[in-house]
Formats: C-alpha cells, sequence, structure tokens
C-alpha cells in the first residue's frame, strides 16, 4: 500500500450580535469535525515499510488470477498504526491490494478497521478501502486479485470476486506479496512486530493452467522486515 493521508460579517446593528453567534455556531461545527478527522485517522497519513517478494513483470491480458493462501501469525502494532499481510497488483497509476490488517487506533483509509480483510483500490486519485469479513490470527484465508474481464482487475476473497479497477492498466503489470506497516507518525522499525506466511503463491494463465511464483522473484523493500527464503512458492516475512 502507498501513503496518503489527509471571513466574519461585519457588524451591522441591533442584528450583528445575533450573526455574531450564528458565526460562533459554525465555526464550533467546523472545529469539531477537524478534530474528528486529526482523532480518527485513516491509515497511511506519512510513514511506510513493507517487505515481501514480487514476480517479474507480465503481460495483464494473458493471466487471470494472481493468489496466495495468506496467514497473519502475529501482530503488535504500535499506537496510530497498521501492521498487514497482504498481496498486491499494479500497473501504471492503477493498484488493488487484498490483505490481513490489524491496526492500533486507526483504519485503513479511514473505512477498513482492525481484523477484517480489506480490498484496497487506487488508480491514481487516492485510495478506497473496503472490508470484506474478520480474520483470526493464525489461520490461513485466500486472497488475491482476479482479471474477471479483460480490462478489470478486482480483488478477491474466498475465491469470490469484489471491488477492483476497471480500465487505465498497462499491457504489463506485477505483482507483489509482502507485510507491511503503515503509520500516521515518523518512521521507525522499534515499537512494533508482526509475522506471517505466504503458502502457494500461484497464477492462473487464461488457458486455465496454473504455476507457482518459483521464478523471477526477488526480495522488494525488505526495510524492517526480515524475509523468509522462497520454497515451492511459500515464504515468510517477519519483524
Amino acid at each position: 500500500m502507498t501513503t496518503n493521508s489527509r471571513s466574519h460579517p461585519k457588524r451591522q446593528g441591533a442584528s450583528s450580535h445575533r450573526l455574531r453567534w450564528v458565526d460562533r455556531a459554525a465555526i464550533m461545527t467546523l472545529v469539531l469535525l477537524l478534530l474528528t478527522a486529526f482523532t480518527t485517522p485513516s491509515a497511511f497519513a506519512s510513514s511506510l515499510d513493507q517487505g515481501g517478494r514480487y514476480n517479474a513483470t507480465f503481460g495483464s491480458a494473458t493471466n487471470n488470477l494472481i493468489s496466495t493462501a495468506a496467514e497473519m501469525n502475529s501482530a503488535s502494532p504500535s499506537s496510530g498504526s497498521c501492521v498487514i499481510i497482504s498481496i498486491l497488483l499494479a500497473g501504471a497509476t492503477n493498484q488493488v491490494e487484498t490483505g490481513l490488517p490489524r491496526c492500533n487506533g486507526i483504519s485503513v483509509d479511514g473505512t477498513c478497521p482492525s481484523g477484517q480483510i480489506f480490498v484496497e483500490t487506487s488508480y491514481g486519485s487516492g485510495f478506497k478501502c473496503n472490508p470484506h469479513g474478520s480474520f483470526a490470527l493464525g489461520s490461513y484465508y485466500s486472497i488475491g486479485v482476479a482479471r474477471p474481464a479483460t480490462g478489470n482487475w478486482v480483488g478477491q476473497v474466498s475465491h469470490v470476486n469484489y471491488a477492483g479497477i476497471v480500465g487505465g492498466w498497462p499491457s504489463s503489470v506485477y505483482s507483489r506479496t509482502w507485510g507491511e506497516w503503515t503509520s500516521t507518525g515518523g518512521h521507525t522499525c522499534s515499537g512494533w512486530g508482526a509475522s506471517g506466511i505466504f503458502s502457494g503463491w500461484t497464477y492462473r494463465s487464461n488457458a486455465g493452467s496454473t504455476q507457482s511464483f518459483t521464478n523471477n522473484n526477488t526480495t522488494v523493500a525488505a526495510g524492517c522486515w526480515t524475509v523468509g527464503t522462497l520454497n515451492g512458492g511459500a515464504y515468510s516475512v517477519s519483524h
């Protein structure tokens, strides 16, 4: 995932006192709205750290599914942060991500709470996130990104397609599975922890053949994360 955030009338005669109180009420309402926005922030306001593996780019028109069985084993996000185990597909300004988040005092994009599998989309004009069912630590969940129609990639949870992006995809896209830490504060490798496993990370061609991501895999953006050895498409991430 990528970081994203967040004149007085003149006094006139006897009516001016009333106008001042109307203004004060409006100002207080605005202040309360602003305070609410800052006290219930979205994730991804300023800091981000990701570690995992990516596959070399491939033709977006020749494959129709990238999926994995993902497990979050442990999660201890610091205050104002989330730790996430996810799978991502991206190309040009488009991005679809499906993941497992645990958060402390914030949510993902203000709409996806801690403990709910999410699908997040972005096409260059901000991020939108929707929750799709709860998950438990220590259990595997099928998450992925699917292409049910030409020019259309969607998030997938337990083999069910959800929101995605239609159009704007380039001829080549890339996929990543990784652990993420995202925070409203400054970047730090201390004060938080998480671990997870990706099992059987695969892609399926339009012809129906399923292949494991065992070749052309590279550790990406390790940062604070330790990325485990790839074994038949499966590997671990931890911090």
